[in-house]
């Protein structure tokens, strides 16, 4: 505090004194004391007391807030940085980052955040810093490089905060190298996956064309050859003989509905329309025949 003899010298006079109110608040004031001359004389001082006591809380929220964002930012376990623009250098790191990027601070200070770029991204910057200035934020996978020269892809967010009057931005990395490694990976079996299935869905049909074509032509060119031979003993036998042209028909009739059974397994196993007349065609006959099949069953 000034004395009155300073203040007699002309020295401007100014202090925080802390006052307690009737209610029992705390009042932060600042006085400022101005000496007055009379004939050039001393005669006394002008004081003014302003109430800071809001202006001091300001500052202290401030300051409270900035402690627990520094805690945070040292203790959060993603890597994170703190930069100037445009200049581009760091202005903090916390221990995540130096782990993760393998730099001692003292080498941060000499360096600029470029230097984490990859040589031919580099130019890349100039757009970041653009997006930053427009949108105050920034989100984006990067290429990433280390200090022993390793690449790895992050998720990076980048948004502009004030930290001590001062506009900064706060770039939080995530890596996501392994992630993004196995995801491509996990892509490469489905298609591996997909393909072994149409090549597997290719073989059961070449398989069910051939045992079609096998039951159609091979069953069916023997049935077709009996049922000619039974018609020929049919009619060799005397019209008298009853029980034998009765045995005769039965056979035949037992023929005839074994090679319908024979064409309506190959065309399910693989409709021959569908070599034929194609997809479509197929599906209609296909329908046709499950509606046959549904009314039978109804009709029973």
């Amino acid at each position: 505090m000034n004395t009155i003899e300073e203040r007699k010298k002309g020295i401007y006079a100014q202090q925080e004194l802390t006052f307690i109110s009737k209610q029992g608040k705390i009042i932060y004031t600042l006085i400022q004391s101005t000496p007055i001359y009379t004939g050039g004389q001393y005669s006394g001082s002008i004081s003014m007391l302003l109430d800071i006591t809001e202006k001091r809380r300001a500052e202290e929220q401030l300051r409270l807030s900035e402690q627990k964002y520094r805690i945070v930012f040292e203790n959060n376990p993603l890597p994170m940085l703190i930069a100037e623009y445009p200049g581009r250098n760091f202005v903090a790191v916390n221990n995540a980052f130096l782990e993760k990027f393998g730099y001692r601070k003292d080498e941060l200070e000499k360096m600029t955040i470029t230097k984490l770029r990859r040589p031919e991204e580099v130019g890349e910057s100039d757009e970041v810093a653009k997006l930053l200035v427009r949108d105050h934020h920034f989100s984006k996978q990067l290429y990433l490089r280390k200090k022993d020269g390793t690449d790895l892809l992050f998720d990076v967010q980048i948004s502009e905060i004030f930290i001590e009057n001062k506009m900064v931005y706060l770039t939080s990395t995530r890596d996501i190298t392994e992630q993004v490694k196995a995801e491509k990976e996990l892509t490469a079996i489905n298609e591996q996956l997909k393909e072994l299935t149409i090549y597997l869905q290719e073989i059961r049909e070449d398989e069910r064309k051939s045992i079609s074509r096998e039951i159609h032509d091979e069953l069916g060119q023997q049935l077709t050859a009996l049922k000619l031979d039974l018609s020929w003993m049919n009619r060799k036998v005397p019209t008298g003989n009853e029980p034998v042209l009765s045995k005769m028909k039965s056979a035949l009739e037992l023929v005839d509905g074994t090679l319908q059974t024979i064409r309506r397994i190959a065309g399910e196993l693989r409709p021959s329309m569908l070599d034929d007349l194609g997809l479509a065609e197929a599906i209609r006959w296909q329908t046709n025949q499950f509606e046959k099949r549904n009314r039978n069953r109804n009709q029973f």
